[in-house]
């Protein structure tokens, strides 16, 4: 069972909007990483309406480091798009976590 599973939420946008979301994943993982949580922490994107080329793009920059959960199809609340993805994670991997955190793409991290 890991510490922590942590959503990063993003919603909508043009195809180049990755480099927003990149610029905040890359603080996630600068901070995972500064403290030594890499074996602890999961961090999945839980993209609502974004561009495909978007979820490519992020797919590529981080590879396995990344799980993307994508909704395409309808606009779903931030507490309905989070609450399925967490399921989603638990279901698809067989992993409860201790604490599930939402960070939204709208929030500077430093």
């Amino acid at each position: 069972m890991k510490d922590l599973l942590i959503v990063y939420n993003c919603f909508g946008g043009n195809e180049n909007e990755y480099i927003n979301y990149k610029n905040d994943l890359d603080n996630i993982f600068w901070n995972i990483e500064i403290n030594n949580l890499s074996n602890n922490i999961k961090v999945v994107v839980s993209s609502v309406l974004n561009h495909s080329n978007t979820n490519a793009k992020l797919k590529e920059i981080y590879g396995e480091k990344i799980t993307i959960v994508t909704y395409q199809t309808v606009r779903l609340p931030v507490q309905v798009s989070f609450n399925k993805t967490v399921l989603s994670i638990i279901e698809n991997y067989k992993e409860e976590f201790k604490a599930y955190f939402y960070i939204s793409s709208g929030i500077e991290i430093p």
